[in-house]
């Protein structure tokens, strides 16, 4: 329920706190007053659309916070979202700037409109003329219905639910197969041509890089060539003259010396094993680079199996390992062509048991729903004769779809003669707006805590009545807010007097402005206010007298 409403810099409102409580809030004022601004203000917090123009002239913004009390539902949902979770409070609060942006606040966190309304469904309900529309609706009459039908009938519906989603999936993934069989024979050739052009190849991991390698080799065999001739002129020398000769000559000349000095002697022993290393690698090195020449033949099919390998990469893949790992990809998928006639036989036989399970379910359902439907239509026609409809007959029509759907297999119309004689028709084609009005009432009374939010908030429930009938839409009001707490914004005295709680609404003005104020009235208040809407500004005693009458008599039907 909501247990304040701040208002702040919202239209023709200053600011305003309206603390309403449990029981039958009835909202009045004169016309003109503001009363479409309090349901306005809801609204935002619902997650209306939000216009700069809702701004009180000369401010910034408007504010509006609306504090309800926490339940399962509403804070499951928020948890869902990921926002703190008051066990006793749910605070929602809605900012519009002058450029026309808004701020939406849960718990004072901000969140999208989205978020807002997922939330704000398990919290309140509005009902005006254009929310009653949702009679006409199949989905809400359909939705209606089950609720009313109780836990065993909306247990085997979402049964249903669970069923139907699965028959979709398969029967989707069976139009898929089917798709792919029809293209079975060209997508098959297709893989035919690129696993043969693969494996025709004959890969071998790192192949291609001791080709790349072989290949630079032949490239840069000159410079290597020349690498090997620069060598031996550095060993051999043009004339004699190189690193061996020099090293040769050195050689001499210590042997001649060393029997005088055991260190000369150790040098050149040292000279002597370096020079007969260095010598076995000049001749190594000139047996190897005579050696070196170009094999045309090896050199031309190095080339050609690059050339055939990179032409796969442009196609298959960056380098051998990425082809065979597409290949194998491939032949998956030509495995998958050879598998699709006995993957949809048992695919289809999978449909069969889930579909003659769906429709057995559908049909438990549809008999529940009929049988709900005979006492529903029984209440809903009691009540709307308590409310003056007395030669109204409620029907709730119930035939056979042509397909499966998730909520089963049944079409559900909602049909009403309003008159003696008339044929039952659907609401759309009967009802008046007044007629929608008590109709949502007295299904809204039928149903209970079945189908309640905390709060239920009725604008317009009056269009188009008067009298004893308003009296009696007063007295049902009155029943209903012993489910959940009732708002209503109302004009005639008939229902007003039926209020556990009265709130007044009356605009002020001076010379400066204009503001429309919310008062929360009692006692000889209570009194001046349904005498205004039973007789005008001027209340006699004869209309108190009346007035005082009217409220005994609602207190004795409460």
């Amino acid at each position: 329920m909501i247990f304040e409403l701040h208002i702040k810099d919202f239209i023709l409102i200053d600011e305003e706190i309206i603390a309403f409580k449990d029981g039958l809030n009835i909202i009045t004022g004169e016309t003109g007053a503001g009363k479409s601004m309090i349901l306005g203000a809801i609204s935002l917090v619902l997650g209306a659309a939000a216009s700069k123009d809702v701004i009180r002239a000369g401010c910034d913004q408007s504010y509006i916070k609306c504090v309800f009390e926490a339940n399962a539902k509403a804070n499951h949902e928020v948890a869902s979202c990921g926002l703190p979770v008051d066990e006793d409070w749910l605070i929602i609060s809605r900012e519009i700037n002058a450029k026309g942006k808004s701020v939406s606040r849960v718990n004072g966190q901000i969140v999208t409109l989205n978020t807002l309304k997922a939330i704000t469904q398990h919290l309140l309900d509005v009902h005006g003329q254009f929310d009653n529309q949702a009679l006409f609706l199949k989905d809400f009459q359909l939705r209606t219905l089950d609720a009313y039908g109780g836990m065993s009938l909306r247990t085997m519906k979402a049964n249903l639910s669970v069923l139907y989603e699965q028959l979709h999936i398969q029967i989707e993934k069976r139009e898929a197969l089917v798709k792919a069989n029809n293209d079975k024979d060209k997508q098959v050739d297709f893989l035919d041509f690129q696993l043969n052009e693969i494996n025709a190849a004959s890969l071998v991991l790192g192949e291609d890089e001791e080709i790349e390698k072989s290949f630079a080799y032949y490239a840069n065999l000159e410079a290597i060539e020349h690498a090997f001739e620069a060598a031996n002129v550095v060993f051999q020398g043009e004339f004699g003259d190189g690193i061996l000769g020099v090293l040769s000559k050195l050689q001499m000349t210590l042997k001649q010396v060393e029997r005088y000095d055991d260190q000369v002697k150790q040098f050149s022993s040292q000279l002597n094993e370096q020079f007969y290393l260095l010598e076995d690698l000049s001749r190594d090195m000139q047996h190897y680079g005579e050696s070196l020449s170009v094999d045309p033949e090896k050199k031309y099919l190095l080339e050609q199996r690059l050339n055939e390998i990179n032409k796969l990469k442009t196609k298959y893949g960056q380098d051998i390992q990425a082809i065979l790992e597409y290949r194998d990809k491939l032949q998956e998928e030509r495995d998958y062509y050879e598998r699709i006639e006995s993957e949809l036989a048992c695919l289809q036989k999978n449909i069969d048991a889930v579909q003659s399970e769906y429709d057995e379910l559908a049909s438990s359902l549809s008999i529940l729903r009929k049988e709900a439907a005979q006492l529903f239509e029984k209440e809903v026609t009691s009540q709307l004769s308590e409310l003056n409809m007395k030669a109204a007959l409620f029907k709730v029509s119930i035939s056979r779809l042509e397909t499966r759907s998730a909520t089963g297999i049944d079409d559900i119309v909602f049909m009403i003669a309003t008159n003696p004689g008339q044929p039952l028709r659907p609401l759309k084609r009967i009802v008046s707006g007044g007629e929608l009005s008590r109709l949502m009432l007295a299904i809204k009374i039928v149903m209970g805590g079945d189908d309640m939010t905390p709060t239920q908030i009725f604008d317009e429930i009056d269009a188009g009545i008067s009298g004893i009938t308003a009296s009696v839409v007063g007295e049902k009001l009155h029943q209903l807010a012993k489910e959940s707490q009732i708002i209503c914004i109302t004009h005639l005295p008939q229902i007003a007097v039926f209020a556990d709680h009265h709130y007044c609404i009356q605009k002020q003005s001076d010379s400066k402005e204009v503001k429309t104020v919310v008062s929360a009235i009692s006692g000889e208040e209570i009194i001046s206010e349904i005498g205004r809407l039973v007789g005008g500004v001027s209340i006699s005693e004869s209309t108190s007298k009346h007035v005082l009458d009217m409220l005994q008599e609602a207190e004795k039907r409460k």
